[in-house]
Formats: structure tokens, C-alpha cells, sequence
């Protein structure tokens, strides 16, 4: 009987460490430099919408609008010698889970 059960607890570790290595890690989503609607997949590279756990990167010179309600892990707006922008209309959230980080290569007040 302790057999049985020894090798039905050693049977239960090994799926829990087998299902919590499966879990998605945070995928890094890019946009595109044109931009355009967060739930466009033409607004990403690789045509993949940022989901909660991801990872979000709007390049430089691009535009991203969400008219409806999004979220992701973190956020991270690059701009350098062209403006980027996240617009968020009227009624819509983004919900960012983690870190906002806004890289300008020159401060000069404007956000």
C-alpha cells in the first residue's frame, strides 16, 4: 500500500512540474512602423495581437490606436527622430499588467 501510494505522489510531481513548464512564456510584440488598430493584425510583425502576458514594443515612428478595450504585459514606446503615439479613444482601456517605458532620444516636454 505505501507503494502505491509513494509512486502516486512521485506520479503526481512529475505532471505538476510538467504542466507548470508548459506555461506560455511572454511573447515580445513589435509593431509595425505604419502602425494602425491594436486589434489589426496588420499592425503587428508576424500579424500576432499583444495579448494579456505579452510583451509590447511600438517602434519608432509608428501609431497605434485602440478604439476597444486591450491589455499586455508591459509597454514600451520608442521614439527617436519620428513620433510614435498610443491613441486611446473614449470608452476604450488598455490595461498594461507591468512596466511602461517611454525611450525618447530628446526631452523637450512633449508627450
Amino acid at each position: 500500500m505505501q507503494k502505491i501510494l509513494r509512486s502516486s505522489i512521485k506520479l503526481v510531481i512529475v505532471l505538476l512540474i510538467t504542466v507548470l513548464s508548459l506555461q506560455a512564456q511572454a511573447v515580445v510584440i513589435t509593431s509595425t512602423v505604419t502602425g494602425g488598430q491594436w486589434y489589426n493584425s496588420t499592425t503587428w510583425v508576424g500579424g500576432t495581437i499583444p495579448g494579456a502576458g505579452d510583451d509590447v514594443i511600438i517602434v519608432n515612428g509608428s501609431a497605434v490606436s485602440i478604439g476597444i478595450d486591450a491589455e499586455c504585459l508591459s509597454l514600451t514606446i520608442n521614439t527617436g527622430n519620428q513620433s510614435s503615439s498610443v491613441t486611446i479613444t473614449a470608452g476604450a482601456d488598455l490595461t498594461v499588467h507591468g512596466d511602461i517605458t517611454i525611450n525618447r532620444t530628446t526631452l523637450d516636454g512633449a508627450f
